[in-house]
């Protein structure tokens, strides 16, 4: 009896190990990745929920009946699909419903909304959630703006220079030096920025037919079409 239930505690845990994940898109967006279609158990959400089925492998007749349920199930479905994804699951794909709309690359099997990102750039994207960036940043990446201080302004005032982000389009980046009072020194060349280009970290990708997945539910949202 004792080593029947050890065996029925490993099962368990392998089942729980091997639960999809549903993450949060926001505004009640879910999303759920199935690489593993038989070897992945789920539980099928309310509501909108993008599927990501970019490296969905062949499946068996388990998970092919979980998938066709889970794109039957009430709500909107945003399928992503690549050119890695397996043709049998695509063809599943075929007979899906109004409310399940398929998003791919421009190397992708036929979808309803094609995206202009190359398969490379995709499956980057793609594995960027793996590497630790948040799917947050990968739909929806942080804008970097340049910063001009007032006191930065300052410094290049007394230094006879124009700051290189002030400069209007069109005109010279150099710094122009302006005329300079009696006994007044030489302007100084200004500081070297405290951390060079090349030791920033590289900008997070954007995973392109993710976010348009995420601005479809937005739209649709706004809408009222929801």
């Amino acid at each position: 009896m004792r080593s029947v239930r050890i065996v029925l505690l490993i099962g368990l845990s392998a089942l729980a190990a091997a639960a999809a994940e549903v993450r949060d898109l926001g505004e009640s967006l879910g999303y759920l990745r199935l690489p593993d279609l038989d070897g992945e158990a789920f539980t099928v959400p309310e509501g909108p929920l993008v599927i990501d089925l970019r490296q969905a492998r062949l499946a068996g007749t388990s998970g092919t009946e979980r998938l066709r349920g889970l794109l039957a199930s009430p709500g909107i479905r945003f399928v992503l699909v690549s050119e890695a994804t397996a043709p049998a699951v695509v063809s599943l794909l075929d007979t899906r419903g109004p409310t399940v709309l398929t998003l791919g690359g421009t190397e992708a099997p036929p979808t309803d909304i094609r995206v202009a990102v190359s398969a490379r750039d995709d499956r980057r994207a793609y594995e960027a959630l793996d590497q630790g960036f948040s799917l947050a940043v990968l739909a929806n990446p942080p804008l970097v703006k340049t910063r001009r201080d007032e006191a930065s302004i300052v410094r290049a005032r007394r230094n006879g220079t124009r700051p290189a982000e002030a400069a209007p389009p069109g005109e010279a980046t150099n710094p122009v030096a302006l005329p300079l009072a009696p006994n007044a020194s030489a302007p100084t060349a200004p500081a070297a920025a405290a951390t060079p280009a090349a030791d920033l970290p590289p900008p997070p990708p954007v995973d392109l037919v993710l976010q348009r997945a995420v601005n479809l539910h937005r739209g649709l949202q706004a809408l009222d079409r929801l």
